[in-house]
């Protein structure tokens, strides 16, 4: 039998069907994946959404996370974090807020805090409560974790440094700004305060801040050629948004400043002293930096009441001073089985305690502007039970601070304690708090 001239051209056509056969099995199978990932990441977005409305924020951050750019997942990881951020610090839930700091970075952190309009009351606290907890953050947002976790403001001693006491202070309050030293306090210039909803924005006179900044670097330089003048600070009143804030410390960093210190102070406490920025309540010669003789003898003059003629400002001592935190001290007791067989210690009553004397510490100097003078004593006494739960809490206080009882017992009510492995009577706690104004401290 002859050959079949068409076999080669058959044999092409089932090969080419074949191949056609196999490319749209593949294309079907592609699809099939893109269809069933559409649904898949449709149903984990949904489900984080329901999350979110449900309250499950950590959970729903995690689902929006695997997501990646599907849909505004992103934007959803954004307000979650902000949310978060909002109401841990109005519930001071600072221990959340420690943990939440460690797995952000810092412009993240810088942002929130931006959106969430956090002042720097805000966020000096969360340094000292992450220095209570023993957290060592990286950063709070722009600000270094060290620069935010002092102590308020302390009275000035003799033994400080010469460089701590000759570090200049940018002091910004609602209204002014101001450069002050040892010598004497002078005025940058006024801010424009504007508050709107979720927003507060101060506007300083930077350009003259740089200026006067400068100026104080360069004539300290002369002065104290043996001084290395690294150390600077910010003294803010507790409403100035944490953003200007970090903007001032970077201004200072960019001036040659590589440690800065944050502080916060009542404005009520401040206004007392400084001077009023109206040019005809002030001596002309207000700018004046001009000063002669050794640091210490210049100390010494002007905490003696004899400024030098060309400055009559307070010195920055005097501005401590008036800006003194109000003082809290408080001694606890805690008693029962828990206690008797060490499951439960003095030490950790007492951290857990420390958080009620900063919320007490923000009640009271908020008091004191509409009470001042107000003091007296704050007794709390509650329970803890085997699981950590804090209840059966009372408060009772002086007169005269009566108004913050309630806020304080919003706040016990709040602590939470590890639970017992065994278990034991509840533990019966009593806390005995002393309130001091500011002006009556040492």
């Amino acid at each position: 039998m002859g050959k079949n001239p068409n076999k080669g051209l058959v044999e092409h056509f089932r090969g080419t069907r074949l191949s056609m056969v196999v490319f749209l099995l593949a294309g079907a199978a592609v699809g099939i994946g893109v269809y069933y990932l559409f649904f898949q990441n449709h149903f984990k977005y949904e489900n984080a959404v329901q999350m979110v409305e449900n309250g499950e924020y950590y959970s729903a951050l995690r689902q929006f996370e695997e997501l990646g750019e599907y849909s505004d997942s992103e934007e959803q990881s954004y307000e979650i974090l902000k949310q978060l951020v909002v109401t841990y610090f109005e519930t001071e839930q600072y221990y959340n807020l420690c943990e939440l700091m460690n797995i952000i970075d810092s412009s993240m952190a810088d942002a929130l805090f931006q959106d969430a309009d956090i002042n720097i009351h805000q966020v000096t606290s969360l340094g000292r409560a992450a220095s209570q907890y023993g957290f060592e953050l990286d950063h709070v947002g722009r600000l270094s974790f060290r620069s935010v976790s002092m102590e308020g403001i302390q009275p000035g001693s003799f033994a400080l440094t010469d460089e701590e006491r000759a570090q200049p202070k940018v002091i910004i309050t609602e209204y002014d700004t101001w450069v002050g030293t040892v010598f004497g306090t002078v005025l940058v210039g006024q801010n424009t305060f504007e508050s709107m909803p979720g927003r507060t924005i101060i506007s300083y006179p930077s350009d003259s801040l740089i200026a006067k900044v400068n100026e104080v670097r360069e004539h300290y330089s002369e002065a104290f050629p043996e001084l290395e003048l690294n150390m600077a600070g910010v003294l803010a009143t507790e409403r100035i948004p944490y953003s200007t804030v970090a903007d001032i410390v970077e201004l200072l960093e960019s001036s040659g400043y590589t440690e800065v210190e944050v502080q916060v102070a009542p404005g009520v406490m401040l206004s007392r002293c400084l001077p009023s920025p109206n040019p005809a309540d002030n001596p002309p010669n207000r700018d004046s930096l001009e000063q002669t003789g050794s640091l210490t003898e210049l100390v010494i003059e002007t905490e003696d009441g004899l400024p030098s003629d060309s400055l009559i400002f307070p010195t920055l001592e005097e501005i401590h001073a008036a800006g003194i935190s109000a003082g809290i001290e408080f001694e606890v007791e805690a008693t029962g089985e828990a206690m008797d067989l060490g499951y439960r210690t003095q030490d950790e009553i007492r951290r857990k305690l420390n958080l009620i004397k900063m919320r007490m510490q923000s009640l009271y100097e908020d008091h004191l502007q509409s009470y001042p003078g107000s003091f007296g004593s704050i007794t709390v006494r509650f329970v803890i039970d085997g699981t950590g739960q804090v209840d059966d809490v009372i408060v009772t206080s002086d007169l005269s601070l009566s108004l913050i009882q309630d806020r304080v017992r919003n706040a016990v009510l709040l602590l939470n304690y590890e639970p017992v492995q065994e278990e034991t009577e509840n533990v019966l706690v009593e806390a005995n708090f002393t309130l001091i104004p500011p002006l009556e401290q040492s």
